[in-house]
């Protein structure tokens, strides 16, 4: 994770490629939902840490997702001649 990290921020600092900023956001939240779930916290019976966690890596995946969809535009767009 930590190489793809370095990555992405190459790629946004020195290309401005479109996807690497999605992707640092969803590693971002990503690492928020891991904090979250090492926390313990605790808000109803029925709702703790762990639930928490999830509905946060739902939001993660998403921002993964679309830096996925945005590279493989990005991809699309460098094969055409």
């Amino acid at each position: 994770m930590a190489v793809s990290i370095a990555i992405a921020v190459v790629a946004l600092r020195l290309w401005h490629h479109p996807c690497a900023g999605w992707l640092l956001a969803g590693y971002g939240v990503s690492i928020m939902a891991a904090f979250i779930q090492m926390s313990g916290l605790r808000f109803f019976e029925h709702f703790n840490h762990n639930d928490l966690y999830h509905l946060v890596q739902l939001i993660a995946m998403t921002l993964l997702f679309r830096a996925g969809l945005d590279f493989g535009e990005a991809m699309k767009r460098s094969r055409r001649p």
